[in-house]
């Protein structure tokens, strides 16, 4: 799927048009090795900064590989099956106790193993699978990082909902930007958390963030189209539609902020029985 991401993406429209998978958070250092770069154990800080830390302080502490007990050269791990094995980290490495004179070596060998040697058969199947779509020489080649492959596959992580967003949002009519409804809509949102914005951002479209280039990469920009506030025959007080195959949002134009507020509060929270269509 990585893979497809980046090679469909890549047609006339341009990757940058919509095609990432944005709920794929993958860590940095796999993205590296795609990408053909060389792993440092520093990089342990992007995979799992405690341990990284525990690590760094047991080098810069005179005695630290005192602390660490009986350890040797080895790991108890979970195996894929649910049981605890031993692993060594260099052959011999159960019977190698970790000493002042060598514990930068121990250090360096506990980081990749979790950065790479650890999860060895998995990581040379997604690397396989990979290369059968995209030649990961083909990657290296064009000179590609691995923080921008990871952008290019899995789009930008932030979301920057009331400037990005909002800059390249369109409206249907009756709608324009400073109707009272849309005023009160980016209102409300402003003042939500970044989880309750992402929250409305994956209502509306399904995704978890935006292409690489923002919202402006999009080959369909965000819509908010006018609905009526109430069924047919004047019945209950409509909630917000979203359509997420077109990224749009149908916005009944509701009498007062505080009623807005309290429907699309109920759409995002599926609190209203059968009163949202999410198509």
């Amino acid at each position: 799927m990585m893979a497809k991401v980046l090679r469909e993406g890549s047609g006339e429209r341009g990757h940058q048009a919509q095609y990432t998978l944005g709920g794929l958070r993958l860590a940095l250092p796999l993205f590296r090795q795609l990408a053909g770069e060389a792993l440092d154990p520093g990089l342990l800080s992007e995979l799992d900064p405690l341990q990284a830390a525990s690590l760094a302080a047991m080098l810069a502490t005179p005695g630290g590989a005192d602390n660490l007990g009986e350890a040797t050269h080895a790991l108890e791990v979970y195996s894929e099956d649910g049981e605890m094995r031993s692993y060594e980290l260099l052959p011999g490495g159960a019977d190698l106790p970790v000493t002042e004179a060598n514990k930068a070596e121990y250090a360096r060998l506990r980081a990749m193993w979790w950065l790479s040697d650890g999860v060895r058969p998995l990581l040379d199947a997604l690397l396989d699978g990979f290369d059968s779509i995209v030649p990961r020489e083909v990657v290296k080649a064009i000179g590609m990082s691995g923080a921008e492959l990871q952008r290019m596959i899995c789009g930008d992580v932030t979301l920057d909902l009331l400037g990005d967003v909002r800059r390249h949002t369109r409206y249907g009519r009756p709608y324009v930007a400073d109707s009272p409804v849309i005023v009160w809509l980016w209102e409300v949102l402003a003042a939500y958390s970044a989880e309750r914005q992402l929250s409305f951002w994956r209502f509306c479209t399904g995704g978890a963030g935006l292409p690489a280039g923002g919202a402006a990469a999009m080959t369909v920009s965000f819509l908010i189209a006018w609905a009526p506030r109430c069924g047919a025959a004047g019945g209950a007080v409509r909630l917000p539609i979203a359509h997420l195959c077109f990224r749009s949002l149908d916005l009944p134009e509701y009498e007062s902020k505080e009623e807005l507020e309290s429907r699309l509060g109920m759409a995002l929270d599926g609190t209203a029985d059968g009163a949202v269509a999410i198509l």
